[in-house]
């Protein structure tokens, strides 16, 4: 009877989630998955997932001075995102009708239950397993990894909440100019950046064994789009701000002692001032756990994840964005956060994997506070 019982919550527990699985996706007005010609295998490998409770015990990590008086704010915006925020609404992408009837709640929902303010002070990273799929032509066999999902200082635009709280904050008019107090933006940015890579050092590290290594694949955060509202020579210092922070991160885990291996990986060098991606090249001969991949082949944070050896823990880092779901505008969304969850554009097969299953619907335990973790400054191992 105990076995049947079993069971029968298995299949129940499985259909719940093909019920939520499916609502994400009519949340979208296109397909989510990358697929030619037809081809629903990416869609279809995530969804046999679906109901798998490892592929969606996933965790929720808090910034070490997160006030647990503001847990409901950071509740709001688990249960409140938007299908697709690029620096704006994008309506034409979203059926908000299924939205609302999935989910219950509305766009104007979305931009309602928290202030700017109180957005760009919600801060957190959701991180968990992931089952990569099988890619005949480049050799790779069907392996388990960890995805952490963080979101950079968005300021891809003047009105993010980001732009508000860090740009427009530190900002006055002069004789009808524009004024930004430079110094105290960067020193608000440089404490956000250093915040970030804490975040992702303990969310990729969290439960190693006691024989583990884990090895992290990141872009450059916050460094593309999520600058293109910045000035340019406010966004040059900006950049130098990144820089330091992880410098600065860097060595507080070098003093503890590390357990881990990051690899940066900078696809287009070009699009950056020539000294600071000699400033990382030049970290990168001076800190042994520390590496730096460049262009279309290293560069490409989805490519050369180390999955052989069962000592050390894959994990690759999705720069998301604090108001949408996990993958944003999927197959459209031609960024990493677009490419790591639904292999936009089809150029990452060897990538495709089943993070979009890490969106809050699917992970109940996040919507409970207790389950958080409460970060440490510098991330465990």
């Amino acid at each position: 009877m105990a076995l049947r019982n079993s069971t029968r919550q298995v299949a129940q527990e499985t259909c719940f989630s093909g019920v939520i699985f499916q609502s994400y996706l009519d949340s979208y007005t296109f397909p989510v998955f990358h697929g030619r010609d037809g081809d629903t295998s990416h869609r279809d490998f995530v969804a046999s997932y679906a109901g798998n409770p490892y592929y969606t015990g996933t965790r929720l990590y808090l910034p070490p001075h997160h006030d647990r008086r503001n847990d409901t704010l950071v509740l709001k915006a688990l249960l409140h995102k938007k299908p697709v925020y690029w620096g704006q609404d994008k309506p034409e992408l979203t059926n908000w009708e299924a939205v609302e009837n999935a989910f219950g709640y509305t766009l104007e929902d979305t931009n309602s239950h928290l202030t700017p303010y109180q957005v760009s002070e919600t801060r957190y990273a959701i991180a968990g397993p992931v089952k990569v799929m099988a890619h005949e032509e480049s050799g790779t066999p069907e392996y388990d990894a960890r995805v952490v999902h963080v979101w950079a200082p968005n300021l891809e635009s003047t009105s993010t909440a980001d732009y508000e709280t860090l740009i427009n904050r530190n900002t006055v008019s002069h004789r009808n100019q524009t004024v930004h107090a430079v110094e105290d933006i960067k020193v608000a940015y440089g404490q956000r950046f250093q915040e970030l890579w804490h975040l992702i050092i303990q969310s990729a590290t969290d439960g190693l064994g006691p024989d583990q290594t884990t090895w992290i694949q990141s872009a450059l955060l916050g460094a593309g789009c999520f600058l293109r509202g910045c000035p340019t020579l406010l966004r040059n210092e900006l950049l130098e701000v990144q820089f330091q922070s992880l410098r600065q991160v860097l060595a507080e885990h070098a003093k503890k002692g590390t357990r881990l291996h990051l690899k940066l990986c900078i696809y287009t060098p070009g699009d950056f001032p020539d000294s600071l991606v000699q400033n990382y090249r030049d970290l990168a001969n001076e800190v042994s756990y520390f590496s730096v991949g460049e262009g279309r082949d290293q560069g490409n944070v989805l490519a050369h994840l180390p999955h052989s050896d069962q000592s050390v823990r894959p994990v690759l880092v999705n720069a998301g964005d604090p108001l949408s779901f996990i993958g944003n505008g999927q197959s459209k969304d031609f960024t990493v956060e677009g490419f790591m969850v639904a292999n936009a554009g089809g150029f990452n097969p060897q990538a495709r994997n089943t993070s979009f299953l890490h969106n809050v619907r699917f992970n109940q335990q996040l919507m409970i506070p207790e389950n958080w973790c409460l970060g440490v400054g510098v991330g465990g191992d």
